[in-house]
């Protein structure tokens, strides 16, 4: 991974400004980016650095941060990712991701093989560590999985389903109202009123090009997430992604009331003016459905699912035992087609169970939404990867106190079905 100095080369003189401002550094808006480096690379590098930084650092980004020095000090995003989802939302992950790049705690780097990572400078690790580790000890030993509500938990789900306009990304959780407030205050624009109020500010009342927006907004990571949203390639440098979604994504129009004649009313009334024929019409009887085979039930989702709820685990001691006894009754009528999954890295799956190369089922045992949320994350992630699989499922059993989990979810986001026991 690269140095500070190289790190920091990667991000634009405004960015860099922005690093400047949120660790309280003075003296740097004159300055030109190589300066800019320099003083932000000394200061970084200094004892006061780190004192501040660990009164700035939450117990959110503390997670966030362990994730990554776990691992020396660099991590695939897609593992980051997965293991964050398993204790916080999507929206968190991404605002945490967003706040942690602003601070120049982390960087973007891409390999061959596609995969993007993120690092923190080698300069920064050891002061790093030791925040997390004494943080640590105040924080309990056990991470609680967020509670969030039902309007988050359905927003974190949109990501991995579609946007339909570029409007409805900027709407969404994703974007915190504080970022609009501070990219439009940043060019010159008014950061006053309410969420609508700025996105159309930024869309429609400035002269920012829509590449311009994106490219201040979200990070690239964020955007190849919404190209795997989206089934668009997420290869490339920044400014390509940007372009396949914005080709995806069309702005919003602005619908501007249409002022209709007294006149025109009653000629588009007149003119509709329809005679009912009073023949009656015979109705065919519907076909009776005919019975599914064994071997083809899991190429109609919708049946494959309905056969998937009728079964009744019995309550599971951990995913474990569940996986086990999903995979029994499946292996029982799919034979060979069906496959238990080896596990992973510190005991992961990857994904649990595969189905003729046709379907991937992700079994949880659930206690709260957040549970949900992630699993559905994970499930996405290992569709857009794999790329030969039709549709994923997310086994969920319910061990909640309330019971309650299946009125509070929708049963599919995108191509992905949940079953809840």
């Amino acid at each position: 991974m690269q140095s500070l100095v190289k790190s920091l080369n990667l991000k634009n003189v405004s960015e860099l400004k922005d690093v400047a401002r949120e660790h309280n550094i003075t003296g740097f808006s004159s300055l030109k980016k190589a300066d800019l480096i320099t003083l932000l690379t000394q200061n970084m590098k200094s004892k006061g650095f780190y004192e501040n930084l660990n009164e700035k650092l939450t117990e959110t980004m503390v997670i966030f941060m362990d994730l990554i020095l776990e691992e020396g000090n660099a991590r695939k995003y897609t593992d980051l990712k997965i293991d964050f989802l398993d204790i916080r939302s999507a929206s968190t992950f991404y605002k945490i991701f967003n706040q942690i790049s602003t601070y120049g705690l982390i960087y973007e780097e891409g390999v061959k093989s596609g995969e993007t990572i993120i690092y923190t400078p080698k300069e920064l690790v050891k002061g790093l560590q030791e925040i997390v580790v004494e943080k640590s000890k105040l924080m309990p030993k056990e991470r609680k999985s967020e509670e969030i509500s039902e309007d988050d938990f359905d927003d974190d789900m949109t990501l991995y389903t579609s946007f339909k306009t570029i409007n409805g990304l900027l709407y969404s959780s994703y974007l915190p109202i504080e970022s609009l407030r501070v990219f439009l205050t940043k060019n010159n624009i008014n950061g006053e009123g309410s969420k609508k109020d700025l996105i159309n500010k930024a869309l429609y009342d400035s002269n920012i090009k829509l590449e311009e927006i994106m490219d201040q907004l979200f990070s690239k990571a964020f955007l190849q997430d919404i190209c795997i949203g989206l089934q668009i390639p997420k290869s490339g440098i920044k400014a390509e992604i940007i372009n396949r979604i914005l080709k995806k994504l069309p702005l919003q129009e602005i619908k501007t009331p249409k002022i209709v004649k007294k006149e025109e009313i009653i000629a588009s009334v007149g003119s509709s003016a329809v005679e009912v024929s009073k023949e009656r019409v015979k109705i065919p009887k519907p076909p009776k459905p005919r019975k599914i085979s064994d071997e083809i039930l899991y190429e109609d989702p919708e049946r494959f699912v309905g056969y998937l709820k009728k079964l009744k685990p019995v309550k599971p001691k951990d995913e474990s035992y569940l996986e086990q006894f999903i995979y029994g009754i499946l292996y029982a009528k799919f034979n060979e087609k069906v496959k238990l999954q080896e596990k992973g890295r510190r005991g992961k799956s990857r994904y649990d169970i595969t189905l003729a190369d046709k379907v991937i089922i992700e079994l949880k045992v659930a206690t709260s939404k957040t549970t949900i949320s992630g699993g559905l994350g994970q499930l996405q992630m290992y569709l857009s990867e794999q790329g030969v699989y039709k549709y994923g499922i997310l086994g969920v059993y319910d061990n909640s106190t309330s019971k309650n989990l299946k009125s509070q979810v929708k049963e599919k986001y995108g191509n992905v079905f949940i079953v809840i026991w």
